[in-house]
This record gives structure tokens, C-alpha cells and sequence, in this order.
């Protein structure tokens, strides 16, 4: 079903981030001073940027991953070449579904749009 498709990349880029974490930057130190402190003064060198630029690889896909779980319905409707030219419709868990009925309410759509309107200009 779409709904696991959505989840899975960031499963997978979890999973990945934690099988690397051990194997690949055993010399990285995870102290953000140190980190920064090599990247950004005289003190650079290849010898550790190497496994920081490893550590940081890892730190980014996990941060990616927690992010996406979070945000998977929009991310789906965002590219899903399935939902490929629907606009307007309501979706939830990665699937189309009817929204509630106060948020179905044109109405009050009108009002809040009025209002947002206002507040902005």
C-alpha cells in the first residue's frame, strides 16, 4: 500500500544511519566544539575531517529520517507521481480521506481566509 511505501525511506535511512554509526566513523568525535573547531579554523585536517564529514553524513540521514516521520503525508502529496494533479482534497496517513465536517465548512474557510488576509498586508 502507498501508506507503508511513504514510511519505509525513512525507515530504511534510519536503519542505515545506525549500521554505519559503529562501523564507519569509529575515530569522529561526537563533541560539536571539536567539530566545528576542525571545520572552521587553522586546526583543519583531512586525516579528521575525513571521519567528521563521515559522522555528519550519518547525523544528517538520522535527522532526515525523525523529520520525515513526521511529515510523510506531505511529503507523499508533495511528489507521489500518484496524486500527480489533485489539488483541493484533504489527506491523511498518506491516503485521501474526508476531512471533518467543521473543516468542510466553505464558510468558515471564507472567514479564515479574510482574516489571514488581513493580518498579513
Amino acid at each position: 500500500m502507498v501508506a507503508d511505501e511513504a514510511g519505509e525511506g525513512a525507515d530504511e535511512a534510519a536503519a542505515l544511519a545506525e549500521m554505519a554509526d559503529g562501523t564507519v566513523t569509529p575515530f569522529a568525535r561526537p563533541r560539536w566544539d571539536e567539530f566545528v573547531r576542525e571545520i572552521f579554523t587553522d586546526r583543519f585536517s583531512g586525516i579528521f575531517a575525513y571521519p567528521q564529514s563521515k559522522l555528519a553524513s550519518i547525523l544528517h540521514s538520522t535527522e532526515l529520517a525523525r523529520i520525515l516521520k513526521g511529515a510523510a503525508t506531505t511529503c507523499y502529496v508533495a511528489l507521489h507521481p500518484q496524486v500527480k494533479g489533485i489539488s483541493g482534497k484533504y489527506f491523511s496517513n498518506c491516503n485521501l480521506d474526508s476531512p471533518s465536517s467543521h473543516a468542510s465548512n466553505a464558510e468558515l474557510a471564507k472567514k479564515l481566509w479574510e482574516f489571514s488576509s488581513k493580518v498579513v498586508s
